[in-house]
């Protein structure tokens, strides 16, 4: 799926801003969003790992 704006891309002031500069702060937000999403999974994949560290080394010390 994809999207396509059809209409004007308006600055905050309300004038029309170039397609391209409007594309360029979308795909900004965009990595920006997916550069955070990417930070909370790595740090939920850290705290996964230092959970299973921590189990293994309780079932070595039961062994």
């Amino acid at each position: 799926m994809s999207t396509e704006r059809v209409g004007p891309a308006y600055k905050d002031d309300g004038t029309i801003r170039e397609r391209t500069a409007a594309d360029r702060e979308r795909l900004a937000q965009e990595l920006a969003a997916a550069e955070a999403k990417l930070a909370r999974q790595q740090k939920n994949a850290e705290a996964t790992e230092r959970r299973i560290t921590e189990i293994q080394e309780q079932l070595s010390t039961e062994s």
